[in-house]
């Protein structure tokens, strides 16, 4: 598993080091959830946390050969574009080497 924080994608009118940590702490509970579901479904999994831009640092993750699929979102956060997908989720898409699965 792996979860990336973008820096540079913003769009609060705040201080970056206090909007990162505001993400890594709603990453943080929400990762509790799923590792309480993994451990009681005794499913093997590991975490890591990546800062940078978050479609190249996932396809890069994803064409390192350790891996069969992508899951990913299908929606960004801007839905009053009425994109079909979100920017990170269409660039996976069109430049994965591996099949993505898209969740809404």
């Amino acid at each position: 598993m792996i979860h990336v924080i973008d820096p540079n994608r913003m769009e609060e009118d705040i201080l970056p080091s206090v909007i990162n940590e505001i993400k890594y702490n709603q990453f943080e509970e929400k990762y509790k959830e799923i590792k309480e579901f993994y451990q009681t479904n005794q499913i093997h999994h590991t975490l890591e946390v990546k800062e940078g831009n978050i479609a190249d640092l996932i396809l890069e993750e994803a064409n390192s050969g350790k891996y069969d699929a992508i899951v990913i979102g299908a929606m960004g956060k801007k839905k009053f574009l009425k994109l079909e997908f979100g920017h990170v989720s269409d660039k996976i898409l069109k430049e994965s080497s591996i099949p993505v699965i898209l969740v809404k």
